[in-house]
């Protein structure tokens, strides 16, 4: 569970409008003593964009091959973003401390910043590991079944 949320850095937030974002979301997870953070940054899709991601794998392929400026051009509009989610986890290190530490179960935290609305909202989650939870679950335990004669005849038993 996150202890405070924060606002975006100004540097950021200019970013982001520059680019289009229209949302950006942090998605925490822990559970096996390690946190992770994965940034997305969420915009509407330029035409290049449209127009390349309609496109099979084979024919981008091709155009990149034939130095295609369309391709280059969506190329660099991804960057761009990839760059700016990489500057935001950044950011998110520093201001949130998510160790990560638990049992074995994953749990996480989602922040998303909605840049429209200008609204801040919060999630928390929780998915038990079932490997986990078999292993401590006393309905999971099997009684005794006694396996020969000897064993039958309480023999192995202290009764």
């Amino acid at each position: 569970m996150l202890d405070e949320i924060y606002p975006l850095s100004t540097e950021i937030y200019n970013r982001a409008l520059e680019l289009g974002v229209t949302k950006i979301i942090l998605q925490f997870e822990g559970g096996s003593d390690e946190g992770y953070c994965n940034v997305e940054a969420q915009r509407p899709d330029t035409e290049i964009e449209k127009e390349w991601r309609a496109l099979s794998w084979e024919v981008r392929n091709e155009r990149e091959k034939a130095q295609d400026p369309g391709y280059w051009q969506f190329k660099k509009t991804l960057q761009e973003i990839w760059d700016f989610e990489s500057k935001v986890e950044d950011w998110a290190w520093d201001h949130y401390h998510y160790s990560g530490a638990g049992d074995g179960s994953r749990y996480g935290d989602n922040v998303s910043y909605d840049l429209v609305e200008k609204k801040i909202t919060t999630q928390e989650w929780y998915t038990p590991d079932p490997a986990y939870e078999e292993e401590y679950d006393v309905s999971n335990q099997v009684p005794f079944v006694a396996t020969s004669a000897d064993d039958q005849a309480g023999d192995a038993c202290d009764e």
